[in-house]
């Protein structure tokens, strides 16, 4: 049977769209997911890096506080005296908001008995037939109080300066964890636009109980 030319025409697109969709399903998708995929792990690979790059600019500053941090804990003024949920929230808040960070969320954890050695000269209770004192300094016991924050900030600075805040204190709390890193957002063309630092910081409250 003869076609005649607008027949050929038609069926000449037809075979064009079928070998599009086959080129398509079997090529291009597979290639473009593949592509999407790789460009996720680059945004990954380059936030990981970015965080790096935090901890490795401010490790000395931060063990050298947790060392001025160790030199004060034997200061008689040196803990809190019962303070509760309420002081820690608000302490918290407070040096937060002076930092310029944004605390998303807080989690305060049950206290409980501190597994902290205070160093001063006390008589064996044993010798003296005196009941045994507490474990702080004031004779009282030392409880411990874990707070996890999600916190964000617009750069490095804020995270340190939070911190900062936090050993100026000159008590008993301490920051015991930081996992901060840059934060991007995919835009067009696989740049990404930078939105902040943004992370989990835990911070530990000791005080003593009287009463």
């Amino acid at each position: 049977m003869k076609l005649s030319s607008r027949e050929r025409f038609l069926i000449g697109v037809l075979f064009t769209l079928i070998i599009w969709a086959v080129a398509l399903e079997v090529f291009i998708w597979p290639c473009r997911a593949g592509y999407q995929k790789s460009r996720e792990l680059m945004e990954s690979r380059k936030q990981e890096a970015a965080g790096m790059e935090f901890y490795l600019s401010h490790y000395d500053e931060l063990e050298q506080k947790l060392n001025e941090w160790e030199n004060l804990r034997n200061k008689e003024d040196f803990f809190y005296r019962n303070i509760d949920d309420t002081f820690m929230d608000r302490n918290l808040q407070a040096m937060a908001a002076r930092a310029g960070v944004s605390i998303c969320r807080m989690s305060i954890g049950e206290a409980v008995l501190a597994d902290f050695p205070y160093d001063t000269e006390m008589d064996d209770p044993e010798d003296s037939g005196k009941e045994a004192p507490g474990n702080g300094p004031a004779g009282g016991t030392v409880m411990e109080s874990v707070i996890t924050m999600e916190i964000e900030c617009p750069d490095a600075k804020g995270v340190m300066t939070f911190s900062d805040e936090i050993y100026r204190e000159q008590k008993s709390v301490l920051v015991s964890f930081l996992d901060v890193e840059a934060v991007y957002e995919s835009g067009e063309g696989g740049q990404g636009t930078y939105q902040g630092m943004k992370g989990i910081m835990e911070v530990r409250y000791y005080y003593e109980e009287i009463g």
